[in-house]
């Protein structure tokens, strides 16, 4: 729509005599030319009767499309601000309601991932992902996926009982976002934007070389089935879960192999059996080849148990972090106790666990090995 009617006079540019000058409705003035005055006043003419007709359809509209096309017109300067245009946001816009109204309902879209997950991770990784979907189904179940707002994922993460717990549901619903993005359920990951939740750092808590002693000699007398664990745990760094997994046909009398399968970080390794670790496998009371090194899945819960008859504080994920710190410290190689943790970068274990145990206590760390005969009384010095 014109803003002003058009005024015709001669031209300044030689090749022309006559030009028309109007304000359009960009706002900005134009200006057209023409060899002669016919020519103008007829252009003239058009542009007048253009303005007119537009006045006569402003003139009829009611006070409440009048006010929305006010708004428009507001809409349209902040876009072009922005760099973008009425008609790119009216499009993107159009997406984003398309998706949410079509996109699958919460459990509909968990089924589907978990479904789909089933056949690519393992059984570990599996259950994690599972188990933190299903909490979250309590806060987002029934609802839209494509309704479900940042600032509601921000809140469920504030709702978490401790940052680490808030870190791990970030990383399963992060993965969850963008399978859902990826089959076109949702435009973008809406947590993908929130920072993921990082802990204060704190030093890894190991066991002195007298605490190792009683734990694994209570055991030699008293609980023969977590021994090999034990020993595994301290003198081969091995993981928990990893422990869980492990069967003896994994263990042969030169090495030790951790198959992608059963690995936190999904590759095989290969770790060479030394002493003091030869000996007190030797000492282990071995079952089938087939048959699992840890006596439960609730590993962790039955050395608690152990650790409190023997007198001992259970320090969680203790034993590789002993482990890990001690050989470090002896050797003075991050690579080499890299490679046995299964790091993957050596500076991860030289930030770790650099300095948290002296070389003399390395020493005496793997100068622990089992009795030749099991004395009446548990020696608990070395």
């Amino acid at each position: 729509m014109l803003k002003r009617i058009p005024k015709i006079r001669k031209s300044d540019v030689p090749r022309y005599k006559w030009l028309v000058s109007y304000w359009g409705e960009d706002g900005k003035s134009h200006r057209e030319y023409f060899n002669s005055e016919a020519q103008a006043k007829s252009r003239a003419r058009e542009l007048k009767q253009a303005l007119e007709a537009a006045g006569k359809e402003a003139l009829s509209l009611s006070p409440q499309r009048l006010a929305l096309l006010k708004k428009v017109e507001k809409v349209q300067e902040e876009l072009r601000q922005l760099g973008s245009s009425l008609e790119e946001a009216l499009d993107l816009g159009r997406k984003q309601i398309q998706t949410e109204r079509l996109s699958p309902v919460w459990e509909e879209a968990v089924g589907a991932f978990l479904e789909a997950k089933s056949r690519e991770v393992g059984p570990r990784r599996f259950s994690d992902l599972r188990r933190y979907l299903r909490h979250a189904t309590r806060f987002f179940g029934g609802r839209k996926l494509g309704g479900i707002s940042r600032t509601e994922l921000l809140d469920y993460l504030g709702k978490q009982p401790s940052v680490w717990t808030a870190r791990n549901v970030h990383r399963v619903l992060s993965v969850f976002f963008n399978y859902s993005r990826m089959r076109q359920w949702i435009l973008n990951n809406p947590i993908a934007e929130i920072p993921v939740p990082r802990p204060k750092p704190t030093e890894p808590q190991t066991f002195s070389p007298v605490d190792v002693q009683k734990l694994l000699l209570y055991s030699l007398e008293h609980d023969p089935k977590c021994l090999p664990p034990l020993v595994l745990g301290f003198f081969a760094g091995i993981r928990t879960a990893e422990l869980c997994r492990l069967t003896w046909k994994d263990i042969t009398d030169k090495h030790i192999r951790i198959q992608a399968g059963k690995a936190k970080t999904a590759s095989t390794r290969i770790i060479e059996i030394t002493e003091p670790l030869s000996l007190w496998l030797d000492a282990c009371q071995k079952d089938e080849q087939s048959q699992p090194v840890s006596p439960s899945n609730h590993l962790n819960q039955r050395l608690r148990k152990l650790a409190d008859k023997a007198g001992v504080k259970w320090v969680p994920n203790g034993m590789r972090h002993s482990f890990a710190s001690y050989h470090l410290a002896l050797y003075e190689n991050a690579g080499k106790t890299a490679a046995i943790l299964g790091h993957i970068n050596p500076s991860v274990t030289y930030r770790h666990y650099c300095a948290l145990r002296t070389k003399e206590e390395a020493k005496e760390y793997f100068l622990i090995k089992p009795p030749i005969t099991l004395p009446e009384e548990l020696p608990f010095r070395l």
